[in-house]
């Protein structure tokens, strides 16, 4: 009995240590589960407050996105053929190269850091809110702290910004209450290269109009002229230029032509024009300037090719020049008039009329320049190649009777040589007879056993030619030797021409000179009529009235001065002329109602400006885009001057305010797309490397007593 009572005893002893034991480890299980529930609510805490960072980054990515796009926006405005396809859209490979470049990142990068910035500390309202918690009990009494954020060094992208952040959460879910602390860095990187950017574009189909890559466009004139130094550049076009041109009722009156004129003022003696692109008109392309002054002079340059009726340098002129890059291609002469004029074509020499429609279309050149024959005197100068269709004539002076103007044998003719058909070889005494031209000239007309057959072209020139072989070469003017008239290349003639100090005889036959016709023809039909009138069929003849490329009676026509971007400007008016007035240029003499609009002196203007009326451009201005007038476009003063052919911003322009309908599409053509937006937009759904940006450093748990 007594070892039963003491076994009992033992055993109860070890069963109470037993279960004393077990109920202290079940106290310490309890006790280390809420320890470790609270520290991961608390290391939870942490998890939200990174993806709260996260979706911060986020938005200044995005930030800095937008500020790239309107970036890209105003690069397209003042570059848009670097940034846009011919199809108006934008060019995907050249805006990747742009996004790598140090000026786009760093536009990236201050946008970025600014919405950082501004907007870190909100990040702790939203981790106070205990509903953003995962709950383990009904009540999670918590606090976050931040402490010091060190910022972003604007001027040192590469250093980081700092955001210490401290939780403390209490669990309560055992009969003690756990409390737990978690600490740590978070350190946010400004990005290296800009993450997701995507364009967003808005849409339209536009015309394909020629009119919109000219920079200036006349259906009536365009007079450039301006006293420039030496020193000053003068009117610079970069881009073509077409002046429809008026044309005199006497078209023999050549110094009444009008077309693309520079140097058209007296008082304007150093005109200096460049035109870097083509020039075209029905009527002239001409250098005018003041014969009184010795000190005069006008240089226009066409870095690409002309097409015109007359190639000419004026009677007014002196020591003026006149050079053709490419090729120049006229429905009438080369006419070089005046003291000390150069002409140059550099291309080819195409004149293309052979007088079908009677002699003021009858190509050929005429040099008129007295000092031809002199050293240092005016000179002609062909480098590829010329095709002269038609004779020089020489007017009878008897109008009255109706008596026709006499037709020489010659494609090429200087002044004075007319006497060879005055003058009989000894072998030819009797062979022709004579008829009075004008008031004294006697010229051969007819053989003298064909009295009722007028002489052909071709016999002219073999008289002219054979007048040259007399040895009496005196007697005719074949320019200052070698250097005065040089045509390089093939020539091509009707009838006989000078070159190299020689008088030459045609060197082709009929069908070489047909077929060159209608290269030249269609050349002229490609690049002028199509683009800028219409071909009247039954007349057979370019028409260019603003009509044909404009809807006159449009309700979009209005008088308008669009200056709410003051660097850009549209302006559309059916009853106002409109002067373009810059730093310098005077207003006075304007006709009344004229919408004047001040060029900025710095940055210049740029735009479409569409009138019916005139447009004057004084002072010193600077133009990007097309200006088009139904009248005459003045430019004048001798301050510099500069246009900019821009036919992306144009095309935007028309897109963005509905003005497509304005004008009517060339014939043959089909509206084009044009993409006239592009903007920064969000990061695709896949790309989440703002979380690269975060980095958790010096994270702790703190231990409380």
């Amino acid at each position: 009995m007594g070892m039963v009572l003491i076994m009992m005893f033992v055993l109860s002893t070890l069963g109470v240590a037993t279960l004393s034991l077990a109920v202290s480890a079940y106290h310490v299980q309890i006790s280390d589960i809420g320890v470790k529930s609270a520290f991961y609510v608390a290391d939870s805490a942490m998890d939200q407050a990174h993806g709260l960072i996260g979706a911060q980054i986020k938005t200044a990515i995005i930030a800095g996105n937008e500020a790239v796009g309107i970036k890209v926006q105003e690069e397209i405005k003042a570059h848009s053929n670097d940034w846009l396809k011919e199809d108006g859209t934008v060019d995907g490979a050249y805006l990747a190269r742009q996004l790598t470049t140090p000026p786009y990142i760093k536009t990236m990068q201050d946008a970025y850091v600014k919405n950082m910035v501004d907007n870190t500390l909100v990040i702790s309202d939203k981790l106070t809110n205990p509903n953003s918690y995962t709950k383990i009990s009904e009540n999670i009494p918590n606090t976050i702290s931040i402490g010091r954020i060190t910022s972003f060094d604007e001027r040192d992208t590469t250093k980081n910004m700092i955001i210490p952040l401290q939780f403390k959460i209490i669990d309560t879910h055992g009969q003690q209450a756990v409390t737990q602390q978690v600490a740590a860095d978070f350190n946010i990187k400004v990005p290296t290269k800009i993450i997701g950017y995507t364009t967003k574009s808005n849409s339209t189909l536009i015309q394909n109009q020629p009119l919109w890559r000219t920079a200036l466009a006349s259906y009536k004139n365009i007079d450039l002229s301006g006293d420039f130094s030496s020193s000053q550049t003068g009117i610079t076009v970069t881009g073509d230029v077409f002046a429809a041109g008026t044309i005199p009722t006497d078209l023999k009156d050549l110094a009444s032509f009008g077309g693309i004129t520079a140097g058209n003022s007296t008082n304007n003696n150093n005109t200096k024009v460049t035109i870097n692109g083509n020039a075209y008109s029905d009527a002239n392309v001409q250098v005018k300037s003041d014969i009184t002054s010795l000190s005069g002079g006008t240089n226009l340059t066409v870095t690409k090719s002309v097409y015109c009726d007359n190639l000419v340098l004026q009677k007014d002129s002196i020591n003026s020049n006149l050079e053709v890059g490419e090729d120049a291609y006229t429905k009438d002469d080369i006419e070089i008039n005046g003291v000390g004029s150069n002409l140059w074509i550099k291309g080819y020499y195409n004149g293309y009329s052979g007088g079908e429609t009677g002699h003021d279309q009858s190509s050929s050149i005429v040099i008129n320049s007295t000092d031809i024959n002199q050293l240092n005197g005016s000179k002609l100068k062909v480098d590829k190649g010329s095709f002269m269709n038609g004779t020089v004539y020489i007017n009878s002076g008897n109008k009255n009777t109706g008596e026709p103007d006499y037709q020489t044998g010659e494609s090429l003719s200087v002044d004075s040589n007319y006497r060879a058909y005055g003058y009989l070889p000894l072998d030819d005494k009797n062979k022709y007879i004579f008829r009075k031209v004008g008031n004294s000239l006697m010229l051969i007309d007819k053989l003298n056993n064909q009295a009722q057959e007028p002489l052909t072209v071709l016999e002219k020139a073999s008289h002219f030619y054979k007048v040259s072989l007399e040895g009496i070469k005196d007697f005719l003017n074949t320019g200052y030797g070698k250097s005065s008239i040089i045509l390089g290349g093939q020539v091509i003639s009707t009838g006989a021409y000078i070159n190299d100090g020689e008088i030459k005889q045609s060197t082709s036959g009929i069908d070489s000179l047909a077929t060159k016709q209608i290269e030249s023809q269609k050349a002229v039909l490609d690049n002028v009529t199509k683009n800028f009138g219409h071909w009247d069929v039954i007349n057979n003849t370019a028409v260019y009235p603003l009509g044909d490329r404009a809807n006159l009676d449009s309700d979009l026509f209005s008088k308008s001065d669009d200056l709410t971007n003051p660097k850009e400007v549209l302006v559309t008016s059916k009853d106002y002329d409109v002067a373009l007035i810059g730093e310098g240029g005077d207003t006075s003499g304007l006709p009344a109602g004229t919408i004047q609009i001040k060029v900025p002196s710095l940055d210049g203007l740029s735009g479409l400006v569409l009138t019916t009326k005139q447009v004057f451009i004084r002072g010193k201005v600077d133009f990007k885009g097309s200006i088009i007038a139904g009248d005459n476009i003045t430019v004048e003063d001798s301050n510099i001057k500069s246009f900019t052919a821009d036919e992306q911003l144009v095309r935007r322009i028309i897109a963005t305010k509905g003005l497509d309908g304005l004008f009517k599409p060339p014939e043959g053509t089909t509206p084009s797309l044009i993409n006239f937006e592009a903007v920064g937009g969000v990061p695709g759904p896949a790309i989440n490397a703002y979380n690269e940006l975060i980095m958790l450093k010096n994270w702790t748990k703190i231990l409380v007593n």
